[in-house]
This record gives C-alpha cells, sequence and structure tokens, in this order.
C-alpha cells in the first residue's frame, strides 16, 4: 500500500463581504479581494510533517470617505518533519492609492 499524498493543492479563499474600521480614523472600510494558498506535503513521508505553506493575500479596502488601500502580503512557513520552524516569512505591504 502506497504513503504517498497529494503533492499541492491550491486553494483560493475570498475576502469579498468582509468590513473593517479604523482605529484612530473611525473610517468604515469595505474589503475586496483574494487569497492564493498553496500546500506542500514531502511525499516520503505518510505523517503531515515536513510540510510546506505559502499564502499569497491582496486585499483593496475602500472608505466611506473615499480613501482606497491595497495590502498586499506574502507569507511562507516551513515545518520540519520533526514539527519544529525552520522558516516563517512575513511580507506585508499597505499602499494608499
Amino acid at each position: 500500500m502506497s504513503r504517498h499524498r497529494s503533492p499541492c493543492w491550491p486553494s483560493w479563499p475570498s475576502f469579498s463581504g468582509l468590513s473593517a474600521v479604523g482605529l484612530l480614523s473611525g473610517t468604515s472600510y469595505s474589503i475586496h479581494g483574494n487569497s492564493r494558498t498553496g500546500t506542500g506535503l514531502n511525499l516520503n513521508f505518510g505523517g503531515w510533517w515536513p510540510r510546506e505553506v505559502t499564502t499569497v493575500d491582496t486585499l483593496k479596502l475602500v472608505g466611506d470617505d473615499g480613501t482606497t488601500l491595497q495590502l498586499h502580503e506574502n507569507t511562507h512557513i516551513t515545518i520540519n518533519v520533526d514539527g519544529s520552524f525552520t522558516a516563517l516569512v512575513d511580507n506585508p505591504t499597505l499602499t494608499c492609492r
């Protein structure tokens, strides 16, 4: 019996319908965009580890005062066979448009 698993299945969750409020400004924002997630499982092991997860989020925040912000974030996590993290990378950028 083979212990091989599916190598990678990306998913694309949507953030549409979410909202946020600026802590200092009180501006209400509607959020539009999506996330792309890919996970990899080493095919030489039968368990959950080692594992890699990479997520790319691109969100547009539209304020009720006319402001528009764009949030782009790349996140990558690598987990060893013993469950310890070897890489955790998070690169968010927020741009006023």
